[in-house]
Order: structure tokens, then sequence, then C-alpha cells
């Protein structure tokens, strides 16, 4: 036997010694923490029966073995007081989208289909902020907000692909769903201003919803699309100001005109009901709160064009040197403006009142055709991330359009309703400090660093 042979024997017996010792002990661990496992199980353990107002789904699949069983299992966790609504969401989603053919051709198509809509509207409404939640500052407490803000965001955006879904798919058939349709718009409306929001920033835009619910109902009334919505052009903006009573009294009275033959009741040419007892004034007034509290969520921002000239004023040593922006530069600004954001406002709010002076103008279609036809969240989020590349092509030099654009980039980094955006944002922030290092290193450069890093700091506290 070789000297490394016998000292691997001598030693051998010992090290098996000490990892049988450490088997032993972690034996000794997993049988308390599964016997504690165990234990913990067996006291929370609840029989869970599936709630009778689910049942429908079960008889709706009933001939579809392997699915039925997948649906009682999502069923027992939704009817669990505990409930997990992130699997609930994402296995609602599933179920709904996957198999909305079947659904909507079977004989309870309207109940089965109303279920599905009231779990996303339960899961939106089960995660919504209290005023108690809101007063604790502590790290729990704020991930727990956060976490349910997500939840809720899922099930809106689950809830709003949903309906598109459903409308697309009725066809002929739509009139059957015309009540599930009414009870899913009232209880987006009684959500609070703070939930309303997220519907503002879904992808799943209500305008186009609303707009494919008109289509779909047969009413040819030249429904607003993406393509032909109000769009914005700065050139003519202060005109739009001061003319904005005049235009809203034209509005009105081309409505009034047509009211009388836009209301709930719609017939085809051979006399048949089509879009029948469509609740347009729920929608209406969904609308009217939907577009109001986006364009006040932009208000409580920093006016961007404000902002931006007091931080290039800032950034400017030499105070015998001119800090004013060129006006084909305000210009880029006038789009996403408090000013514009004022203008949509007064125009929503006179249109407002001209229904409050004749209730009867809620229920007319024309006022939900002029209503999708106000800029979304999601326009308004277009224009924020096309204005970095605007800057830089409006820069005299590379490098003021550079130092620009770094800027306004910081900017949308301080404004949460842009989140969607800031990854994006963050990879154009390195790549453009990363091109302006290269290119210089001078003092205002690294000015414009410590500075752009100061923006963030301050919005953090």
């Amino acid at each position: 036997m070789t000297l490394e042979n016998k000292s691997q024997a001598l030693i051998r017996p010992e090290i098996q010694d000490q990892e049988n010792a450490g088997l032993r002990n972690i034996g000794a661990v997993l049988e308390i923490r599964s016997q504690a496992l165990k234990v913990n199980l067996e006291e929370t353990r609840v029989d869970v029966e599936i709630d009778g107002k689910y049942k429908i789904i079960l008889d709706v699949f009933e001939r579809y073995q392997g699915l039925h069983s997948e649906l009682v299992i999502f069923l027992k966790e939704l009817s669990n007081p505990m409930r997990n609504w992130q699997f609930i969401i994402s296995d609602a989603r599933r179920h709904a989208f996957d198999h909305i053919h079947i659904m909507i051709s079977h004989a309870c198509a309207k109940e089965v289909i109303g279920v599905f809509l009231n779990i996303f509207h339960d899961a939106i409404e089960a995660n919504q902020e209290n005023d108690s939640a809101r007063k604790g500052t502590g790290w729990f407490q704020t991930g727990q907000l956060q976490a349910r803000t997500l939840i809720q965001a899922e099930a809106v955006d689950s809830l709003m692909r949903f309906v598109q879904k459903i409308i697309k798919a009725s066809g002929k058939n739509l009139a059957i769903m015309v009540p599930v349709f009414n009870e899913t718009f009232r209880r987006i409306s009684r959500n609070s201003d703070r939930t309303l929001l997220l519907f503002s920033k879904s992808y799943y835009r209500l305008n186009r919803i609303v707009s494919e619910l008109l289509r779909s109902a047969n009413l040819n009334c030249g429904t607003a699309s993406t393509s032909n919505s109000k769009t914005f052009n700065s050139k003519t903006f202060n005109s739009e100001i001061s003319n904005s009573k005049t235009s809203n009294s034209e509005i009105a009275s081309s409505k009034t005109s047509s009211s009388k033959t836009s209301n709930h009741m719609i017939l085809n040419n051979d006399g048949s009901p089509d879009g029948t007892d469509i609740d347009w004034k729920c929608i209406n007034t969904l609308l009217f709160r939907y577009h109001k509290t986006a364009y006040q969520g932009w208000l409580k921002e920093n006016d961007p064009l404000c902002w931006f000239e007091q931080e290039i004023e800032a950034m400017v040593t030499d105070r015998n040197k001119t800090t004013e922006l060129p006006d084909k530069v305000k210009e880029l600004f006038a789009p996403i403006s408090h000013e514009r954001m004022k203008n949509e406002l007064d125009l929503l709010s006179n249109l407002k009142q001209r229904c409050q002076e004749n209730q009867e103008r809620y229920h007319s279609i024309s006022i939900t055709m002029e209503l999708t036809r106000f800029p979304e969240n999601n326009e308004i989020i277009n224009l924020y991330k096309a204005m970095p590349a605007k800057l830089l092509e409006a820069g005299s030099t590379s490098r003021q359009g550079n130092h620009w654009k770094v800027l306004f980039l910081f900017h949308i980094l301080n404004i949460p309703d842009l989140s969607m955006i800031h990854i994006a944002t963050f990879q154009d922030i390195n790549n453009t400090l990363r091109w302006l290092i290269g290119v210089e290193n001078t003092p205002y450069l690294q000015q414009l660093v410590r500075q752009t890093f100061t923006i963030l700091k301050l919005r953090s506290e």
C-alpha cells in the first residue's frame, strides 16, 4: 500500500463519521421542519366547496373532461377565503381567452361570460388601496401597496382585453351580451379615481373598446379609431383655446339634432333591434371621468417646459449667456404642456355642461363618439417617448442636442406614470452619456452628469 493510500485509509473513517453526523443533523432539522409544516398544514387546512355562482362554468365545460378537471382546481382556489389573486387572474385569463369560442356559442353564453368578467372585477376591487393602508410608511406597507397595485393592473388589463375579445367574438349575437357589457361598464364606473387611472394606463384603451362596441352594434356613426382620433397640432393650439367655447357650442348643437335618433334602440333595415338597451349614459359618464382623471394626473407633475427651462438655466455658469430656448424648441413641448391638459379639461367640462343642461344628451351616441376622440394616456405617453429624439434633432450642435436629450430622459424617469418606458429610458441614458463622455470631458459635462443624478435623488426623497 502506498503512502498516499495509507493516509487516505486513515483519514477516510474520520471523514465518514463527520459526514454521517452531518447527515443525521440535517435529517433531524428536516424532520422538525417537516413536522412543523405538517402540523401547520393540518391546522390551516380548509375543505373548500365551489361557490354556487361559479358552477355555471363547470356546466358549460362539462363534456370537456380534461378541461373540467382543471376548472375544478381553479374554482376551488377562487372559492377559498385565502385567495391567491395572482394565480386566479392568470388562470381566469387563460381559460377565458383560450375558450371564448366555446362560451360564446353556448346557450348560457351571457351567464358564463358574465362570471369570468366578475372574477376580474373582484380581483380589482379586492386589491383597492384604502386610506389606512396608505398611511403606513414602512417598507412592508410600501411593498404591500405596490404588490396590490400590480395585481390590480394585471386584472385591469385582463378585463379590458376580455371585453374587447367578447365584442369581436359576439358578431350577430351582440344583443345577447348587452346586459353583460352594461354591468361591466357600471362596475368600472364604481371604482375610485386612483383605480380608474389604472384603466387609463392600460394597453387596452377604453376609447377603442367603446368604438368597437359602436361598430359592432351596427351604428354607422363614423366612430373614432386610432387613425382618425383627435390629433394635436401645436401651430393651431392657441386658436383652439380662444375658440374652445364656440367649437363646443357647435359640437353640442350638432349632438342635439342627432340625439333623438341615436339613443338606446337602433333598428336594422328589417326592423329588428340592434344594440338594444346599451347603457350609453353609463358609458358616457365613465368616459368623462376616465379622461378627466388622466388629464388631472398629468397636471400634478411639473410642467415639462417650465422644468426644462429651469434645468437649462441651472447648468449655465456664465450669467451673461442667454438661456432662452428657441421658439421651435418651445413648440415641441406644447402637446405635453399643462396648457394643453387644461385645454382638454375645458373642452371636456363644456361638453359635460351641455349634457347637464339636457340630461337626454347623456344617452346620445354622438356624445359617445365625441368622447372617444379625446386623447388618452397612451397617446400622451407616446408623445413623451418621442421628445428626447426631437430635442436631439432640435439642438444647434450634436453636443447641445444630446445634452437636451439627457435632461429630458431624466425627466421621464421622474414621472411614475411613465414607468412602462423607464427601462428603455435607462438604456437610452446609458448610451447617450457614454457618447458624451467619449467625445468630451469638460467641467460642463461633469456638471451635467452630477445634475442629472441629482434630479433622480430629489425625486426619490
